[in-house]
């Protein structure tokens, strides 16, 4: 038996609503593809396109490092858990309509540093 033959795949509404959770945080964090690719370690923005489609399966290890590159855990980017007060933040600062992309990012910029100094995750 292969090693591949014990994991089971997800399916495809589970893939196309990890696709969408990725595609959310990628535009949230102001990355592009080719930006997102290049922090997991791959060439290609069509990794990630076809992660964000469903198109894909990703490995357990590639989907360990994808959510530390979009600061979320496996089980919020997989849909297992609630959203972290980070992702809520995340989603509102994504859907804030007044702000361009710039400042979504220095205020992201800004969050993060807020949550270094009192050390919360």
């Amino acid at each position: 038996m292969t090693r591949s033959a014990n994991i089971p795949r997800m399916n495809d509404d589970a893939r196309k609503s990890l696709g969408k959770r990725i595609r959310e945080l990628r535009e949230t964090l102001g990355f592009s593809q080719i930006d997102l690719a290049k922090k997991v370690g791959k060439q290609s923005a069509a990794y990630i396109a076809f992660l964000e489609s469903g198109e894909r399966n990703i490995s357990t290890i590639d989907l360990m490092v994808l959510a530390k590159a979009l600061g979320t855990t496996v089980s919020e980017l997989v849909g297992e858990q609630g959203s972290s007060k980070k992702v809520q933040f995340m989603q509102a600062l994504r859907n804030s309509g007044d702000l361009d992309k710039e400042d979504k990012q220095k205020i992201m910029q800004y969050y993060e540093f807020l949550k270094s100094t009192k050390g919360e995750k």
